[in-house]
Protein backbone atom coordinates (compact mmCIF):
# COMPACT_ATOMS: atom_id res chain seq x y z
CA UNK A 1 0.00 0.00 0.00
CA UNK A 2 3.04 2.26 0.19
CA UNK A 3 2.27 3.48 3.70
CA UNK A 4 4.96 5.20 5.74
CA UNK A 5 5.37 6.01 9.42
CA UNK A 6 3.06 8.92 10.29
CA UNK A 7 0.74 8.56 7.27
CA UNK A 8 -3.00 8.80 7.93
CA UNK A 9 -5.16 5.72 7.36
CA UNK A 10 -8.94 6.03 7.49
CA UNK A 11 -12.04 3.88 7.50
CA UNK A 12 -15.68 4.53 6.71
CA UNK A 13 -17.78 1.54 7.60
CA UNK A 14 -20.31 0.13 10.02
CA UNK A 15 -19.41 -2.49 12.60
CA UNK A 16 -18.39 -5.89 11.24
CA UNK A 17 -15.77 -8.51 12.03
CA UNK A 18 -13.02 -6.70 10.12
CA UNK A 19 -13.88 -3.09 11.00
CA UNK A 20 -11.16 -2.99 13.65
CA UNK A 21 -8.40 -4.25 11.34
CA UNK A 22 -7.39 -0.78 10.01
CA UNK A 23 -7.04 0.46 13.60
CA UNK A 24 -4.81 -2.38 14.78
CA UNK A 25 -2.78 -2.46 11.55
CA UNK A 26 -2.16 1.29 11.73
CA UNK A 27 -0.79 0.95 15.25
CA UNK A 28 1.53 -1.82 14.03
CA UNK A 29 3.08 0.29 11.25
CA UNK A 30 3.16 3.65 13.04
CA UNK A 31 0.39 5.23 10.96
CA UNK A 32 -2.38 7.45 12.34
CA UNK A 33 -5.94 6.13 12.17
CA UNK A 34 -8.89 8.48 11.61
CA UNK A 35 -12.37 7.13 10.88
CA UNK A 36 -15.45 8.59 9.17
CA UNK A 37 -19.08 7.67 9.72
CA UNK A 38 -21.12 6.18 6.84
CA UNK A 39 -24.08 8.43 7.70
CA UNK A 40 -22.16 11.64 6.96
CA UNK A 41 -23.14 13.74 3.97
CA UNK A 42 -20.58 14.46 1.24
CA UNK A 43 -20.21 17.99 2.57
CA UNK A 44 -19.65 16.83 6.17
CA UNK A 45 -17.23 14.07 5.19
CA UNK A 46 -15.29 16.39 2.86
CA UNK A 47 -14.85 18.90 5.69
CA UNK A 48 -13.30 16.20 7.88
CA UNK A 49 -11.38 14.65 4.98
CA UNK A 50 -9.56 17.93 4.31
CA UNK A 51 -8.35 17.98 7.89
CA UNK A 52 -6.56 14.62 7.76
CA UNK A 53 -6.14 13.75 4.02
CA UNK A 54 -5.74 9.98 4.42
CA UNK A 55 -3.42 8.09 2.12
CA UNK A 56 -5.68 5.00 2.24
CA UNK A 57 -9.30 4.61 3.29
CA UNK A 58 -11.10 1.33 4.05
CA UNK A 59 -14.80 1.49 3.22
CA UNK A 60 -17.84 -0.72 3.41
CA UNK A 61 -19.69 -1.30 0.16
CA UNK A 62 -22.40 1.06 1.40
CA UNK A 63 -19.87 3.91 1.67
CA UNK A 64 -17.94 3.57 -1.60
CA UNK A 65 -19.97 6.18 -3.49
CA UNK A 66 -19.76 8.62 -0.58
CA UNK A 67 -15.97 8.33 -0.41
CA UNK A 68 -15.57 8.53 -4.19
CA UNK A 69 -17.55 11.79 -4.19
CA UNK A 70 -15.55 13.15 -1.27
CA UNK A 71 -12.21 12.36 -2.91
CA UNK A 72 -13.39 14.02 -6.12
CA UNK A 73 -14.58 17.13 -4.27
CA UNK A 74 -11.41 17.43 -2.20
CA UNK A 75 -9.09 16.58 -5.09
CA UNK A 76 -7.20 13.97 -3.09
CA UNK A 77 -5.23 10.97 -4.33
CA UNK A 78 -6.49 8.60 -1.65
CA UNK A 79 -6.53 4.87 -2.36
CA UNK A 80 -9.80 3.06 -1.58
CA UNK A 81 -9.94 -0.44 -0.10
CA UNK A 82 -13.38 -2.05 -0.02
CA UNK A 83 -14.73 -4.50 2.56
CA UNK A 84 -16.55 -6.57 -0.05
CA UNK A 85 -16.66 -7.12 -3.81
CA UNK A 86 -15.29 -4.39 -6.09
CA UNK A 87 -14.11 -4.16 -9.70
CA UNK A 88 -12.83 -0.61 -9.35
CA UNK A 89 -10.89 -0.49 -6.10
CA UNK A 90 -8.70 -2.74 -3.96
CA UNK A 91 -10.72 -5.54 -2.31
CA UNK A 92 -9.91 -6.08 1.36
CA UNK A 93 -9.63 -9.82 0.65
CA UNK A 94 -6.49 -9.13 -1.42
CA UNK A 95 -4.78 -7.57 1.59
CA UNK A 96 -5.42 -10.51 3.89
CA UNK A 97 -4.37 -13.21 1.44
CA UNK A 98 -1.11 -14.96 2.45
CA UNK A 99 2.05 -12.96 1.68
CA UNK A 100 5.70 -14.06 1.53
CA UNK A 101 7.57 -13.61 4.83
CA UNK A 102 4.43 -12.44 6.66
CA UNK A 103 5.29 -14.65 9.63
CA UNK A 104 8.45 -12.61 10.21
CA UNK A 105 6.60 -9.28 10.38
CA UNK A 106 7.27 -7.20 13.49
CA UNK A 107 5.41 -4.04 14.51
CA UNK A 108 7.46 -0.87 14.12
CA UNK A 109 8.99 0.68 17.20
CA UNK A 110 7.41 4.04 17.89
CA UNK A 111 9.90 6.82 17.28
CA UNK A 112 8.52 8.97 20.10
CA UNK A 113 5.66 8.43 22.53
CA UNK A 114 4.42 11.92 21.68
CA UNK A 115 3.77 10.84 18.08
CA UNK A 116 0.10 10.62 17.16
CA UNK A 117 -1.58 7.20 17.07
CA UNK A 118 -5.28 8.02 16.84
CA UNK A 119 -7.39 10.91 15.53
CA UNK A 120 -11.01 11.08 16.65
CA UNK A 121 -13.38 13.77 15.47
CA UNK A 122 -15.16 15.85 18.08
CA UNK A 123 -18.94 15.59 18.11
CA UNK A 124 -19.48 19.12 16.81
CA UNK A 125 -22.41 19.74 19.17
CA UNK A 126 -21.41 23.36 19.73
CA UNK A 127 -19.16 23.98 16.73
CA UNK A 128 -17.60 22.36 13.68
CA UNK A 129 -15.95 18.95 14.30
CA UNK A 130 -12.20 18.92 14.80
CA UNK A 131 -9.63 16.15 14.63
CA UNK A 132 -8.71 15.24 18.22
CA UNK A 133 -5.18 13.80 18.34
CA UNK A 134 -4.11 11.15 20.84
CA UNK A 135 -0.48 10.15 21.24
CA UNK A 136 0.97 6.70 21.77
CA UNK A 137 1.63 7.80 25.36
CA UNK A 138 -2.08 8.52 25.85
CA UNK A 139 -2.94 5.12 24.40
CA UNK A 140 -0.56 3.40 26.83
CA UNK A 141 -1.99 5.27 29.81
CA UNK A 142 -5.52 4.34 28.73
CA UNK A 143 -4.69 0.70 29.47
CA UNK A 144 -4.73 1.47 33.22
CA UNK A 145 -8.26 2.87 32.93
CA UNK A 146 -9.36 -0.05 30.78
CA UNK A 147 -7.97 -2.55 33.29
CA UNK A 148 -9.58 -0.73 36.22
CA UNK A 149 -12.32 -3.34 36.04
CA UNK A 150 -11.93 -7.02 35.14
CA UNK A 151 -13.96 -7.62 31.97
CA UNK A 152 -12.72 -11.14 31.22
CA UNK A 153 -15.58 -13.21 29.85
CA UNK A 154 -17.95 -10.22 29.75
CA UNK A 155 -19.98 -9.73 26.56
CA UNK A 156 -20.10 -6.02 25.63
CA UNK A 157 -22.55 -4.37 23.26
CA UNK A 158 -22.22 -1.09 21.40
CA UNK A 159 -23.24 -0.50 17.79
CA UNK A 160 -21.16 2.66 17.31
CA UNK A 161 -19.11 2.79 14.11
CA UNK A 162 -15.31 3.33 14.14
CA UNK A 163 -16.01 7.08 13.86
CA UNK A 164 -16.94 7.22 17.54
CA UNK A 165 -14.70 7.20 20.63
CA UNK A 166 -16.55 4.25 22.14
CA UNK A 167 -15.57 1.97 19.22
CA UNK A 168 -11.84 2.41 19.88
CA UNK A 169 -12.49 2.15 23.61
CA UNK A 170 -14.28 -1.20 23.25
CA UNK A 171 -11.75 -2.47 20.72
CA UNK A 172 -8.91 -1.82 23.17
CA UNK A 173 -10.97 -3.26 26.02
CA UNK A 174 -11.56 -6.53 24.17
CA UNK A 175 -7.82 -6.86 23.53
CA UNK A 176 -6.46 -5.94 26.96
CA UNK A 177 -9.28 -7.39 29.07
CA UNK A 178 -10.04 -10.46 26.96
CA UNK A 179 -13.74 -9.65 26.90
CA UNK A 180 -16.14 -10.30 24.02
CA UNK A 181 -17.62 -7.62 21.75
CA UNK A 182 -21.02 -8.25 20.22
CA UNK A 183 -20.46 -6.90 16.71
CA UNK A 184 -23.60 -5.15 15.50
CA UNK A 185 -23.72 -3.04 12.31
CA UNK A 186 -26.26 -0.59 13.71
CA UNK A 187 -28.94 -0.18 16.35
CA UNK A 188 -32.25 -1.46 15.00
CA UNK A 189 -34.87 1.11 15.99
CA UNK A 190 -37.63 -1.10 14.56
CA UNK A 191 -36.56 -4.07 16.65
CA UNK A 192 -34.47 -2.62 19.49
CA UNK A 193 -34.80 -5.62 21.80
CA UNK A 194 -32.92 -7.78 19.28
CA UNK A 195 -29.73 -6.80 21.15
CA UNK A 196 -30.79 -9.13 23.94
CA UNK A 197 -31.23 -12.13 21.68
CA UNK A 198 -27.62 -12.69 22.77
CA UNK A 199 -26.55 -13.05 26.39
CA UNK A 200 -24.96 -9.63 26.68
CA UNK A 201 -23.69 -8.54 30.09
CA UNK A 202 -22.76 -4.90 29.51
CA UNK A 203 -24.56 -2.44 27.24
CA UNK A 204 -23.72 1.17 26.47
CA UNK A 205 -26.38 3.28 24.73
CA UNK A 206 -27.03 6.91 24.01
CA UNK A 207 -30.17 8.50 25.43
CA UNK A 208 -32.23 8.14 22.24
CA UNK A 209 -31.58 4.40 22.01
CA UNK A 210 -32.24 3.86 25.69
CA UNK A 211 -35.58 5.70 25.47
CA UNK A 212 -36.49 3.68 22.37
CA UNK A 213 -36.13 0.52 24.44
CA UNK A 214 -38.07 2.04 27.33
CA UNK A 215 -41.02 2.88 25.09
CA UNK A 216 -41.04 -0.36 23.09
CA UNK A 217 -42.75 -3.33 24.77
CA UNK A 218 -40.29 -6.10 25.58
CA UNK A 219 -41.04 -9.31 23.66
CA UNK A 220 -41.93 -12.24 25.90
CA UNK A 221 -39.06 -14.35 24.59
CA UNK A 222 -36.37 -11.82 25.58
CA UNK A 223 -34.41 -12.93 28.64
CA UNK A 224 -32.49 -10.21 30.51
CA UNK A 225 -31.05 -12.46 33.20
CA UNK A 226 -27.50 -12.13 31.83
CA UNK A 227 -27.58 -8.32 31.69
CA UNK A 228 -25.72 -6.74 34.60
CA UNK A 229 -24.95 -3.18 33.48
CA UNK A 230 -26.57 -0.60 31.22
CA UNK A 231 -24.73 2.71 30.83
CA UNK A 232 -26.26 5.78 29.22
CA UNK A 233 -23.67 8.05 27.62
CA UNK A 234 -23.42 11.10 25.41
CA UNK A 235 -25.71 13.44 27.33
CA UNK A 236 -27.20 13.96 30.76
CA UNK A 237 -30.55 12.37 31.53
CA UNK A 238 -33.37 13.53 33.76
CA UNK A 239 -34.47 11.80 36.96
CA UNK A 240 -37.72 10.76 35.26
CA UNK A 241 -35.79 9.20 32.37
CA UNK A 242 -33.51 7.34 34.76
CA UNK A 243 -36.52 6.09 36.72
CA UNK A 244 -38.09 4.83 33.49
CA UNK A 245 -34.86 3.05 32.52
CA UNK A 246 -34.61 1.32 35.89
CA UNK A 247 -38.26 0.33 35.67
CA UNK A 248 -37.62 -1.17 32.21
CA UNK A 249 -34.49 -3.01 33.39
CA UNK A 250 -35.22 -4.17 36.96
CA UNK A 251 -32.26 -5.63 38.80
CA UNK A 252 -29.79 -4.11 36.32
CA UNK A 253 -27.16 -1.53 37.29
CA UNK A 254 -28.41 1.43 35.22
CA UNK A 255 -26.33 4.61 35.39
CA UNK A 256 -24.91 7.37 33.27
CA UNK A 257 -21.28 8.11 32.47
CA UNK A 258 -19.31 11.22 31.56
CA UNK A 259 -16.84 11.53 28.75
CA UNK A 260 -15.73 13.89 26.03
CA UNK A 261 -13.97 13.55 22.71
CA UNK A 262 -10.82 15.13 24.12
CA UNK A 263 -10.24 12.45 26.78
CA UNK A 264 -9.80 8.84 25.71
CA UNK A 265 -11.59 6.13 27.70
CA UNK A 266 -13.97 8.36 29.66
CA UNK A 267 -13.88 10.69 32.64
CA UNK A 268 -16.38 9.40 35.21
CA UNK A 269 -18.72 6.46 35.83
CA UNK A 270 -20.17 4.28 38.57
CA UNK A 271 -18.34 0.94 38.72
CA UNK A 272 -20.96 -1.83 39.12
CA UNK A 273 -18.37 -4.09 40.79
CA UNK A 274 -17.88 -1.68 43.72
CA UNK A 275 -20.68 -1.62 46.34
CA UNK A 276 -20.04 2.04 47.21
CA UNK A 277 -20.43 3.04 43.55
CA UNK A 278 -23.65 1.04 43.21
CA UNK A 279 -25.12 2.69 46.31
CA UNK A 280 -24.17 6.16 45.09
CA UNK A 281 -25.60 5.49 41.62
CA UNK A 282 -28.97 4.60 43.15
CA UNK A 283 -28.92 7.52 45.58
CA UNK A 284 -27.60 10.17 43.19
CA UNK A 285 -29.73 9.69 40.10
CA UNK A 286 -28.53 12.88 38.40
CA UNK A 287 -24.83 12.12 38.75
CA UNK A 288 -22.69 10.66 35.98
CA UNK A 289 -20.29 8.99 38.38
CA UNK A 290 -17.00 9.27 40.21
CA UNK A 291 -13.76 10.23 38.43
CA UNK A 292 -12.02 7.32 36.74
CA UNK A 293 -8.47 6.31 37.57
CA UNK A 294 -5.96 8.85 36.29
CA UNK A 295 -8.41 11.78 36.26
CA UNK A 296 -7.78 14.98 38.22
CA UNK A 297 -10.75 17.34 38.22
CA UNK A 298 -11.59 20.83 39.41
CA UNK A 299 -14.50 23.24 38.90
CA UNK A 300 -13.73 26.86 38.06
CA UNK A 301 -15.76 30.04 37.76
CA UNK A 302 -15.23 30.73 34.02
CA UNK A 303 -15.45 34.50 34.55
CA UNK A 304 -13.08 34.92 37.51
CA UNK A 305 -10.99 31.70 37.24
CA UNK A 306 -11.68 31.10 40.95
CA UNK A 307 -11.51 27.44 41.95
CA UNK A 308 -14.87 26.37 43.40
CA UNK A 309 -15.77 23.86 46.09
CA UNK A 310 -18.45 21.17 46.32
CA UNK A 311 -21.95 21.96 45.03
CA UNK A 312 -20.81 25.13 43.24
CA UNK A 313 -21.52 25.39 39.52
CA UNK A 314 -18.71 26.21 37.11
CA UNK A 315 -16.64 24.88 34.23
CA UNK A 316 -15.26 21.37 34.70
CA UNK A 317 -11.52 21.20 34.01
CA UNK A 318 -9.32 18.15 33.88
CA UNK A 319 -5.77 16.87 34.02
CA UNK A 320 -5.05 13.38 32.76
CA UNK A 321 -2.41 11.51 30.82
CA UNK A 322 -5.23 10.29 28.53
CA UNK A 323 -6.07 13.71 27.14
CA UNK A 324 -5.57 14.94 23.59
CA UNK A 325 -2.23 16.29 22.40
CA UNK A 326 -4.08 18.97 20.42
CA UNK A 327 -6.32 19.34 17.40
CA UNK A 328 -5.05 18.18 14.02
CA UNK A 329 -3.71 21.12 12.00
CA UNK A 330 -5.77 23.58 14.08
CA UNK A 331 -4.59 26.09 16.69
CA UNK A 332 -5.05 24.42 20.08
CA UNK A 333 -3.67 27.16 22.32
CA UNK A 334 -7.03 27.81 23.97
CA UNK A 335 -7.63 24.20 24.96
CA UNK A 336 -5.77 24.51 28.28
CA UNK A 337 -5.87 27.23 30.93
CA UNK A 338 -2.79 29.03 32.28
CA UNK A 339 -2.18 26.23 34.79
CA UNK A 340 -2.35 23.48 32.17
CA UNK A 341 -5.87 22.24 32.94
CA UNK A 342 -8.00 21.05 30.05
CA UNK A 343 -11.02 23.27 29.48
CA UNK A 344 -13.91 20.87 28.90
CA UNK A 345 -16.52 23.49 28.04
CA UNK A 346 -18.90 21.57 30.31
CA UNK A 347 -20.82 23.33 33.07
CA UNK A 348 -21.36 21.35 36.24
CA UNK A 349 -20.25 20.58 39.78
CA UNK A 350 -19.19 17.82 42.17
CA UNK A 351 -20.78 17.08 45.54
CA UNK A 352 -19.38 16.17 48.97
CA UNK A 353 -18.97 12.55 47.84
CA UNK A 354 -17.05 13.65 44.71
CA UNK A 355 -19.86 12.55 42.43
CA UNK A 356 -19.89 14.60 39.23
CA UNK A 357 -22.90 16.36 37.74
CA UNK A 358 -22.87 17.82 34.23
CA UNK A 359 -25.53 20.47 33.67
CA UNK A 360 -24.89 21.96 30.24
CA UNK A 361 -22.36 22.98 27.61
CA UNK A 362 -21.01 26.50 28.02
CA UNK A 363 -18.85 26.85 24.93
CA UNK A 364 -17.12 25.18 22.02
CA UNK A 365 -13.83 23.46 22.87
Amino acid sequence: MGLQYGDVVSSCTYNHLNSGVPHISSYFIGAKIAAFDPTLSVREAAYLFRQVTPKVIFTGTESVKLIENVIQEVGANTKIVVFGATDKHVPFSDLISPKPNETSFKPVEVQHLKDIALILFSSGTTGLPKGVCFSHRAMLHSVAAIKERDYRGVILYSSDSPFWNVFSNYLHRSIFNKCVRLVSPAFDYNNPWSIFTYNVNYVMLDLTRMLTLCHTPKPKDIDLSSLGTLVVSGTTISEDQMAKARETFPGVHVSQSYGLSEVFCGVAYFDPTKPKHVQLAIKKTGSCGLPRRGICLKVVDPDTEKVLGPNQNGEIRLKTSRQLSGYHNIDSSGVWDSDGWLRTGDYGYYDQDYCIYVIDRIKEM
